[in-house]
């Protein structure tokens, strides 16, 4: 029986700690963007440089968040399973 609870709570929240996660990197990615934006108004990096690096970071946010999404439609496919 405590195996049964422990492997239901690892399916329940190992979904949600990842999700915490990846919501800490979509916001971490819109501080760099913000940043990067400073830093070429203040001519610290080239333009090619910000755009390089924007791009990478926009695919890395879009991945987090897609991923995020998925999370969150599973969770809620599991709950109403639950429900009935």
């Amino acid at each position: 029986m405590i195996v049964l609870c422990v492997c239901v709570w690892c399916v329940l929240t190992l979904p949600l700690h990842r999700m915490f996660d990846l919501v800490a990197k979509v916001l971490a990615v819109e501080d760099t963007i913000f940043a990067l934006d400073k830093a070429v108004e203040n001519e610290t990096i080239s333009v090619e440089d910000f755009v390089k690096s924007v791009r990478k970071l926009a695919r890395e946010q879009f991945e987090a968040r897609a991923l995020v999404n998925k999370i969150w439609l599973l969770q809620e496919q599991h709950a109403k399973a639950r429900r009935g």
